[in-house]
């Protein structure tokens, strides 16, 4: 993963390298964006160095590996994660759209309920059909997956 940045807007230059476990290690000096999934927001640090500091604790960092591997598995490839500062997180697929969720939830319970709309229609047949014009597919009210497109 790579990390550049609290928000879009900031150079996509200033990037640094997270490891497995959140860690950011490493100054990125130059890569291809569809090389690896990119990551906007806070870091998890008091201090104001980057290289040594965690995007979030450990844990918590597991949790949203596990949810961005499971979507890539469901066939969702994704292209960039951006966490709000209220826990909310949204992540960018590369054929359009995005997935809304907050690791407030359990992430089995929200691949189970991602993997299950995605099974079901109406929204199978309009991935399908309308591939990009997804907007978002909303995974924050529990067993219900919210969704639309343009």
């Amino acid at each position: 993963y790579v990390w550049c940045g609290e928000n879009k807007e900031e150079s996509i230059d200033n990037c640094y390298f997270i490891d497995a476990y959140g860690f950011i290690f490493e100054r990125a000096a130059k890569f291809r964006n569809n090389d690896f999934t990119v990551f906007y927001g806070s870091l998890n640090s008091a201090g104001n160095e980057i290289i040594g500091a965690r995007f979030l604790p450990e844990t918590e960092f597991a949790g949203l590996k596990k949810l961005i591997d499971g979507v890539t598995a469901l066939l969702l490839d994704s292209s960039e994660l951006v966490k709000k500062d209220d826990g909310d997180y949204e992540l960018m697929l590369e054929r359009g759209g995005k997935i809304l969720f907050s690791l407030l939830d359990d992430t089995e319970r929200i691949l189970s309920n991602l993997e299950s709309a995605l099974e079901t229609d109406p929204l199978k047949t309009n991935l399908a059909k309308k591939t990009k014009n997804l907007e978002y597919i909303d995974l924050h009210f529990g067993n219900k997956v919210f969704f639309k497109f343009k």
